[in-house]
Parts: C-alpha cells; structure tokens; sequence
C-alpha cells in the first residue's frame, strides 16, 4: 500500500517545491540600477515608477525606503529624517504575488487576517515594520507601517520626495499573496 502513494506523495512534494521557487522574494543590494525583477510600489505625480526598499542605519535598524527611479540615494525615517546612500537593498520577484489592501490605525490587525504582510525591517529594539504606502501629493509614497504591539494599532510613517515626514493613521499594506497561496495548497 505504500508503495501506491510514494509516486503521489513525490509529485505533491515537486509541485509544493516548485511553487515555492517561483514565488519567493528578496531583498537585492541597490546601486542606482532598478533590477529587471524589481518590485514596483507604484507611481509617481509624472507617471514613473517608485520602488520599495531598505536602508540599514546604524545602531537603528533596517527601515523601509522609497527609491525613485534615476536616484542613489534616499530618505529614511528612523528617528527624524536622514538621506542615505549606502546599505541599500531592493525587493524584487515576482510582481503578480504582491497587492495592496487598505488598513488603518484601529483595524490593521483585522484587515489582515489570514495574510501575510511584507516585512520591510525592523529597529534593532526588535520591533517589526511593515511595507506601507499612501498617495501623497507628489504621487505614491513608501514607508513602514509600524505594529504598536498590544493595542494593535499601527501608524505610517515615510519621507515624500522633497525631505518631509509623513505620518498617518491610514495606509495601504503590501501583502504577499505566493505565500498565502503556498499555504492554502
């Protein structure tokens, strides 16, 4: 009898396989060049695409940066605003598993249920933070959706593209579909 399912079990076991090879993500090193697999956060007020990344600051932690195309560096808002331009990654894969869903301050942890958010860093304190966006007046803007812990509440916070902070209570969380699908096989 157990001879019947091993061809069964080893055919389940190549597809779950291969599904996860063509759906996983990462986090590749920026040098000014977007990568052809890199994942688009949106668009800007003259149609260009924006691009989601991470800076590394020291003594901080990682935190989740906008790149706009033709830019080496960018604005990173981990404890005030600061302009970095080393220790830069860009997510790339597969755009098709990634979308957006709206959330805010009070009901993030609802809207969320049964999904898996893109984590986008984190401060070296151990919180998480997640990939955000909002519409601001110059287009799309990315930054980090920061989970408050035991209230369950989450902010955004993010630079827009002349320097200033923005903080808001609502926002768009990016959700990685691939995983979710993985799992519900």
């Amino acid at each position: 009898m157990l001879k019947t399912y091993f061809p069964i079990a080893l055919l389940v076991l190549v597809k779950v396989l291969l599904a996860l090879a063509d759906k996983d993500y990462y986090w590749r090193d920026y040098d000014g060049t977007i990568p052809e697999d890199a994942v688009i956060g949106g668009r800007d007020n003259n149609n260009k695409n924006i691009y989601i990344g991470q800076a590394y600051i020291k003594d901080k932690g990682l935190v989740v940066v906008q790149i706009d195309q033709g830019k080496r560096s960018v604005y990173a808002e981990m404890d005030g605003i600061q302009l970095v331009d080393q220790n830069i990654k860009i997510l790339c894969g597969p755009s098709y598993q990634f979308y957006w869903i709206p959330s805010n301050l009070s009901k993030l942890h609802t809207d969320v249920k049964e999904k898996v958010l893109v984590v986008g860093g984190h401060e070296d304190a151990a919180k998480r933070y997640f990939v955000g966006r909002i519409n601001c007046a110059d287009g799309f803007c990315i930054g980090k959706v920061l989970e408050q812990g035991y209230q369950d509440r989450s902010v955004f916070y993010g630079v827009d593209r002349s320097g200033h902070q923005l903080k808001t209570d609502s926002y768009e969380v990016l959700v990685n579909e691939a995983i979710i699908n993985v799992r519900e096989s």
